[in-house]
């Protein structure tokens, strides 16, 4: 009984001590529920849903079956995997996926974010700014939030933006403490590299972490910048092979041709476009806005601390604003400044605002700002409320997505070594979920591909976007979306008639024996292939609701049925284009990794060998012992001179920036 009695005390003094603690787990966990129910579990499909969330899981796969690899060949027939920064193990994302069931992963670093965006925006308000509890409350709840919609924290994000206040908050410490300073810092600054992607934190937080300790806390002394200078050198220091492998194959990426003037090509068009970015911030960030309308009417311009933030926001908000009216001069400068997205300093203004609220409550008296507390915690949870419900309207769990039994039988049963996928996209149904299976495919949704391979793309689908100005721009001048783009009226469609919106000839050389689709499809050399889950659902519609939640709740219901066609004019992976046509007889593949590939080709006569996956300098092809230099095909794939008579082939994947 004492025993008990003491641990109770014990569980009720730790409780007292952590209780803000405590008390941000709770309310991160609420905010980060939809991604923490298993198979479950919502996946936002509009931002990493359908491009990186697919991929690490396709990266887990060719993984655990070749082992860390520099080409991504599960998608748009091969691209550089560091390039997309996806090397196995690389970065947090990559070894929290290989190493936890990919929903779990997505969950686990879902409500890491809300919690070190919560707590630690709590921690540096009150350490750092010196404002009291409550203020600092509001402000770890509404960075939490971040945009106060679905459109929250994003695997891409990792835990840059979420993490922000913590690697402030931590830099103060480090810096506090004299003895071991550099270690600690270089120490601190591999692991916050190691936890971010580059692109979407070294050109955008690095600087931003400055600008607090310069301007918002006035540390101007030397000792300061050169530690900051120290941490920011070590933050860099794990993402040079990402750098390097940006920067190298983004001069021949689709990123070459990026259109500068889409937002606009007249300065009239330019100013609407950016007023429009600057007004969608008020929109976005309104209970924010709303809290701050009283005090800053009360207090104005008062406090210095609340004018510097101000100021930062301002700041943040407008460098996209002006980066939309100037776009279209920077044309002549490198493909990897003019594709640079300025928008992504706007990413820091909810945790401006954030501060900038607590900055301002603190100025009132006590006794005010209870009153004011309580409204703004009631604000808060209505709108955890709203992005609930808009969740709900959005539901997709990720088991309907990625764990189809069509796809997952397909997988079982293709060699990827040896076929590829496409998808139609449309009716729910997106490229990239063919990847969260292990299919290879030749199309999805990514940031850096060959513009050779763009090029290719655009014959593929000419007839589909010749006449939809909607679809046109967006391949043809942003490009990130490889589809096979549904047709405008999909949905009222009872098949789809294949060749009128693309081209299988460029598909079959492509290696595609697979089309998905959401619709039936009617061409003569597309054969339907036989589902048992089409079958099982094909009186859905018809069923009672109550069947229908217990259909759902026993895990038999991943969505609507698809359509699988096994394509008869596919080309193989590794053929010989002869005067009589392809041919695949005396080719044998003697062993397939997706950075070596040994053949062997057999050939009664001079002939030349295609290998349909996309050219890259960093390809070595080696005959006999000899290496030999190779040629494109179709632009975009590869070839090699093959002399008469049995050969050894060797192909190796090796860019300059390989580690492992």
């Amino acid at each position: 009984m004492v025993f008990k009695i003491s641990g109770f005390l014990i569980s009720v003094t730790v409780f007292k001590k952590n209780k803000i603690l405590i008390f941000f787990i709770i309310w991160s966990l609420w905010i980060s529920a939809e991604f923490l129910l298993g198979p479950f579990s919502h996946v936002r499909i509009f931002d990493a849903g359908d491009s990186l969330l697919p991929q690490l899981i396709a990266s887990k796969i060719q993984f655990q079956k070749y082992g860390i690899s520099y080409l991504a060949d599960y998608m748009t027939s091969g691209v550089d995997a560091l390039a997309q920064s996806l090397v196995p193990l690389s970065n947090i994302n990559s070894l929290i996926f290989v190493f936890l069931p990919p929903w779990l992963a997505y969950g686990l670093l879902m409500f890491t974010q809300r919690f070190l965006a919560g707590y630690f925006t709590y921690r540096l308000a009150k350490d750092s700014l010196k404002v009291n509890d409550r203020p600092a409350i509001i402000a770890g709840l509404l960075f939490s939030l971040l945009d106060f919609s679905i459109n929250s924290f994003t695997l891409y994000h990792a835990l840059g933006l979420p993490a922000i206040a913590f690697i402030i908050w931590s830099l103060e410490k480090i810096n506090n403490k004299k003895p071991g300073v550099i270690f600690n810092l270089a120490v601190f600054g591999v692991l916050v590299g190691y936890i971010n992607y580059f692109v979407y934190f070294s050109p955008y937080y690095l600087p931003f972490i400055f600008f607090w300790f310069v301007f918002i806390k006035e540390q101007r002394d030397k000792r300061l910048i050169i530690n900051l200078i120290i941490f920011s050198l070590f933050t860099i220091l794990p993402m040079i092979p990402n750098i390097l492998a940006i920067h190298y194959n983004s001069q021949f990426s689709q990123r070459s041709i990026f259109n500068l003037n889409r937002g606009g090509f007249s300065l009239q068009d330019r100013f609407l476009s950016a007023f429009y970015t600057v007004f969608s911030i008020f929109t976005t960030y309104w209970p924010t806005f709303l809290m701050l309308a009283f005090p800053f009417s009360k207090f104005k311009f008062k406090n210095k601390l609340c004018n510097k933030l101000l100021i930062t926001f301002i700041f943040s908000a407008f460098i996209p604003f002006f980066y939309i009216l100037i776009k279209s001069s920077l044309s002549p400068l490198p493909v990897i400044v003019k594709s640079f997205s300025f928008s992504g300093f706007g990413t820091i203004i909810p945790f401006i605002l954030a501060l900038t609220v607590a900055s301002f409550f603190n100025l009132f008296s006590k006794q005010k700002l209870g009153k004011v507390f309580i409204l703004s915690i009631a604000l808060i949870i209505i709108v955890s409320f709203k992005v609930k419900i808009e969740i709900l309207k959005n539901y997709a769990p990720y088991r309907s997505l990625y764990q189809h039994p069509d796809l997952v039988g397909l997988a079982k049963n293709v060699d990827n070594s040896k076929w590829r996928v496409a998808t139609i996209n449309g009716g729910g149904v997106k490229p990239s979920y063919a990847l969260a299976n292990g299919l290879n495919t030749v199309d999805t949704y990514l940031t850096l591909y060959p513009v050779a391979y763009h090029k290719f793309w655009g014959n593929v689908i000419k007839d589909r976007i010749s006449d939809d100005r909607s679809r046109f721009q967006d391949f043809m001048e942003w490009g990130n979306r490889v589809y096979l783009y549904g047709p405008d009226n999909f949905q009222s469609l009872d098949k789809i008639e294949f060749s009128k919106y693309y081209n299988l000839n460029l598909l079959s050389l492509a290696n595609v024996k697979y089309i998905i689709s959401a619709k039936p499809v009617d061409d003569a050399n597309l054969i339907l292939m036989p589902s048992s889950y089409r079958e099982e659902i094909a009186k859905w519609s018809t069923w009672p609701v109550t069947n229908k939640i217990q259909h759902f709740l026993m895990g038999n219901f991943y969505g609507r049925p698809i359509y699988i066609y096994e394509n008869l004019k596919a080309a193989p992976r590794f053929y010989f284009a002869t005067n009589e046509g392809v041919s695949t007889d005396g080719i044998k593949i003697i062993k397939y990794l997706p950075d070596k590939i040994i053949l062997e080709a057999d050939t009664d006569k001079n002939a030349k060998l295609i290998v349909s996956i996309n050219y890259y300098p960093h390809w070595s092809f080696n005959i006999n012992g000899v290496t030999v230099p190779f040629e494109r095909y179709l632009e975009t794939f590869m070839d090699i001179n093959i002399n008469k008579g049995k050969n050894r082939v060797i192909l190796e994947y090796k860019p300059f920036y390989k580690i492992f």
